[in-house]
């Protein structure tokens, strides 16, 4: 998560991984039944769960917590209106 502080806690980074993603599928609505019926396991979804668990680890939470999180994150609609939705 290279624009997030090293210092930044690891809710920002769930926070971030949250937002990407949603901007993602904004831009590209055709991909989420694909996104439903698999979940991506090529090198760049892999890549991007490194990325977000090495974060979340750097910033002390424990690596069963950290799974759990990202899952979670990936999995769960924030149900806050966003502009133009």
């Amino acid at each position: 998560m290279p624009h997030l502080k090293p210092d930044a806690p690891w809710q920002d980074v769930l926070s971030a991984m949250d937002a990407r993603f949603y901007e993602v599928l904004r831009r590209h609505p055709n991909v989420v039944p694909a996104l439903i019926a698999q979940m991506p396991v090529g090198p760049h979804g892999l890549a991007l769960r490194e990325r977000v668990l090495r974060a979340l680890l750097e910033r002390g939470m424990p690596a069963d917590l950290a799974a759990r999180a990202f899952t979670a994150a990936g999995t769960v609609s924030d149900p806050t209106p966003r502009p133009g939705m």
